[in-house]
């Protein structure tokens, strides 16, 4: 059963965004009781009592074993990453649902449901967790590559609408009145601050922390139209256009070096956030839209190899009467070279 062209690239962005997890994960602090302290505390802060009860159970499992807790996740993150590059539909179809199943384990046990049952989530920091983005993607692209036809025009509209939910949980969390406090924005960007990141990016964050702090309502309207604007574009509209397209992918990435930091300094960064597979999101979204609006055109088997569409069938030219009307029109031919000879 040949597989969208699109989901091949696509998967393979999503696992090397895993293998980097793997790797992120095998820094030396990552290792030591540090990553307790400096990310699972403080991922439960603010949640509910049950969200903050199941994390505090695999804490004590983490704290009791940290290098085998470790270990163990940097391994299974590099498995699926490597999975989802493999060409045989049966590993890398594996490597999906074990990126969903992990997924939602890191979800719920290392980023707290993506602080989105906290007091103020917004995307600007993460929310609703890369993890729960992670599982979405997977859950896309299973259904996209499912032998039942029909699966790739489904999962085009779950991401639209996916997608779309995305920048409108995102507006809606910006525009409560918390975030349009004085300090709201100066604590993310400040935050930030101090990791140990290059110098450039350091001055960067200085910058942009001086000017947050001189206008926050208006930056903070500045974050959350653009989110507004891009979920009904992206509800609206089944292709999203290229000014749609380049204007989303600016703005993750503006989000992603302000506000998150790249989300791998500090020596305890597990991911680099949720920005890039947003971004991976938005790519999908468009190669997903051009596929289901195209004509039928070369798509890919399970192991890559192009399969090009059937040639229309034509009845072959041949019979009495065609062979009478080419014989008379050489009879023609004939005689006018014989007239102008």
């Amino acid at each position: 059963m040949p597989v969208p062209g699109w989901t091949t690239l696509t998967r393979r962005i999503l696992g090397s965004l895993w293998i980097v997890d793997g790797l992120l994960q095998g820094q030396p602090l990552m290792f030591t009781h540090a990553v307790v302290l400096q990310v699972f505390a403080p991922a439960a802060a603010g949640n509910p009592a049950l969200v903050q009860a199941l994390m505090r159970w695999g804490m004590a499992i983490w704290a009791a074993h940290p290098v085998v807790a470790n270990g163990s996740a940097e391994g299974i993150q590099i498995v699926i990453g490597l999975l989802l590059w493999h060409s045989n539909r049966t590993l890398w179809r594996a490597g999906l649902i074990l990126s969903f199943a992990w997924a939602m384990v890191v979800w719920v046990f290392g980023e707290g449901l993506g602080a989105v049952l906290t007091r103020a989530p917004t995307i600007l920091t993460g929310a609703p967790g890369s993890a729960i983005v992670y599982a979405f993607f997977s859950v896309v692209l299973l259904l996209a590559t499912a032998p039942a036809a029909g699966g790739g025009r489904y999962a085009h509209k779950l991401l639209r609408f996916g997608l779309a939910a995305y920048w409108g949980l995102g507006a809606f969390w910006q525009f409560r009145p918390v975030y349009f406090r004085p300090l709201s924005l100066l604590e993310i960007v400040a935050g930030n601050q101090g990791l140990s990141e290059p110098n450039a990016l350091a001055r960067g964050l200085g910058a942009a922390a001086e000017l947050v702090g001189r206008r926050p309502a208006d930056l903070n309207l500045a974050m959350g139209l653009p989110m507004a604007v891009l979920c009904v574009e992206t509800l609206t509209r089944p292709r999203p256009g290229a000014v749609l397209t380049w204007a989303a992918l600016g703005f993750l990435a503006l989000i992603w070096g302000i506000f998150m930091d790249f989300g791998v300094f500090g020596g305890t960064g597990t991911d680099p956030n949720t920005a890039p597979v947003a971004a991976l999101m938005m790519v999908a979204l468009v190669l997903a839209g051009r596929a289901a609006t195209a004509p039928a055109s070369a798509s890919h088997s399970a192991d890559g190899t192009l399969i090009h569409p059937p040639v229309p069938y034509s009845r072959p030219r041949t019979g009495p009467t065609f062979d009478r009307r080419i014989s008379a029109e050489e009879r023609e031919d004939r005689s006018d070279n014989a007239s102008r000879s």
